[in-house]
């Protein structure tokens, strides 16, 4: 699934957005507000989580990258 405009484009996870996830997910100043800093292994296994397949009838949220198009730059991960 991808929706995007003239300056977005959001994308279901993929492997190309595991370290900037696992990098935000560790680092307690983007964290403090949502939860606890993660640690590698919880990073990797919510990555995981929320990287499978989406479906309206799935238990878990859709999750997009965001990235600044079209100049392609990494901007953030929405769960």
């Amino acid at each position: 699934m991808e929706l995007s405009s003239d300056r977005i484009k959001l994308t279901a996870f993929d492997q190309s957005d595991f370290d900037l996830f696992v990098e935000l997910s560790m680092c307690p100043k983007v964290m403090e507000h949502v939860y606890n800093p993660l640690t590698l292994e919880q990073a990797t296994a919510a990555f995981e989580a929320k990287s499978r397949p989406w479906t309206p009838d799935c238990d878990t949220w859709l999750c997009y990258a965001s990235t600044n198009w079209p100049a392609a730059k990494s901007l953030a991960i929405s769960a």
